[in-house]
């Protein structure tokens, strides 16, 4: 029995099982990924524009016990951001392994930057276009430090992995 390598683990499979079997690093699993990271990146430009989003009220009103905790507001826009950025780091490291690549720091310093360059684009369409939105530099910093850190995250996990094999 061979070991064939997956995106993070290796799974015992023989030789012609391998042949048959798809692993994590297919197209459609990055591709789902991406089109995950599409419809979370509207969810976030329609939460964040949304006028009832005001203060944090549709995030408290789905995450009651949020309230009372100390700069929510940052924590959440650092929580959608990092959520964003997983997407993001997903697809691409799964889209360089479906293509024999490795996946670099570089690259993951894109998804931080992207991420970064998309809430300060949400920062600014919440001073043109909303009432009671304004844009903030603390908010476009929370957004840049929470696609950090999970890119970092992974980036970690990543490394840790490929340490062990």
């Amino acid at each position: 029995m061979s070991r064939m390598p997956g995106f993070f683990i290796s799974l015992p499979i023989d030789r012609a099982m391998a042949s048959r079997t798809t692993t994590v690093s297919s197209p459609p699993m990055w591709r789902f990924f991406a089109a995950c990271s599409l419809g979370w990146a509207l969810f976030v430009l329609w939460g964040c524009l949304n006028e009832t989003g005001a203060g944090g009220g549709l995030v408290l009103r789905l995450f009651p016990f949020l309230q009372g905790f100390a700069y929510t507001d940052k924590l959440v826009h650092a929580g959608l951001h990092g959520v964003l950025a997983t997407l993001l780091w997903w697809t691409g490291a799964l889209r360089a392994l479906s293509l024999g690549r490795v996946w670099s720091v570089v690259q993951a310093l894109l998804v931080v930057l992207l991420c970064a360059a998309y809430g300060g684009l949400i920062e600014m369409l919440q001073a043109m276009f909303t009432t009671t939105r304004g844009a903030e530099w603390l908010d476009a910093l929370a957004n840049t430090l929470g696609a950090a850190l999970a890119v970092l995250l992974w980036q970690g996990l990543l490394a840790v992995c490929k340490n062990r094999s």
